[in-house]
């Protein structure tokens, strides 16, 4: 029985060793295959590059300056003329009619003076001869210009059969609309309705350039 066990024993030492060595033979084609398999996943792919700054049109000089002089406004001969007058009335002596008045027109509504002055622009009317733009009473639109414009404004209008509205008076206390001043003197209506014309200048101002409203300021 002793010799049957140690002859058992060597039989299984040497099925150990075999499979010690088979075990040895998987591990290392394992561990290799891996290797191979990353090299050639690796070597089809392209050299990296940054997608998105090659995309970045601000990298292409050529684009940016095409955007540039796309998105620069063209400033037409009329504009230009203009501007120029504009300059030069600054080394001008005041005219013998210097100053600055309102001129009344009708209007349908309140609109916007934006809107306003996109449809004064059709009509040829020069917006920067327009100081300010508001509205005194209902279906009134006033204009706040110099009075050297007076003339060139309402013949412009009148080529349109639009005619000014000679019978609004600002500092007439007719046109109080609140009903807070039915209960006052006439004296003191009239003093309101002077306040009123008053802050409605002193808001005028606010929108006028510089210079100008320092001019229309002292006018005032």
């Amino acid at each position: 029985e002793l010799i049957s066990a140690k002859s058992r024993i060597q039989a299984l030492e040497a099925e150990n060793q075999s499979l010690r060595q088979q075990h040895h033979q998987t591990t290392s084609t394992t561990l290799d295959a891996p290797t191979g398999s990353l090299e050639s996943r690796y070597a089809s792919l392209p050299p990296t590059t940054n997608t998105q700054q090659s995309n970045n049109p601000w990298n292409d000089n050529y684009r940016v300056q095409h955007m540039k002089n796309r998105n620069r406004t063209k400033v037409s001969a009329a504009t230009l003329q203009k501007r120029k007058e504009a300059a030069a009335r600054a080394f001008t002596t005041p005219s013998e009619t210097h100053g600055f008045c309102f001129k009344y027109f009708p209007t349908r509504g309140r609109k916007p003076v934006s809107d306003q002055r996109k449809n004064l622009r059709q009509l040829g009317i020069d917006n920067s001869r327009l100081l300010d733009i508001h509205y005194p009473d209902t279906n009134v639109v006033g204009f706040l210009i110099h009075n050297d414009y007076a003339t060139e404004l309402l013949d412009l209008m009148k080529q349109h059969n639009l005619e000014p509205n000679t019978k609004f008076d600002p500092h007439n206390p007719q046109y109080l609309r609140d009903k807070k001043y039915l209960d006052m003197s006439h004296d003191e209506q009239i003093i309101q309705a002077d306040l009123i014309q008053y802050n409605r200048i002193l808001r005028a101002i606010d929108y006028v350039r510089q210079p100008v409203k320092f001019a229309v300021a002292r006018f005032f």
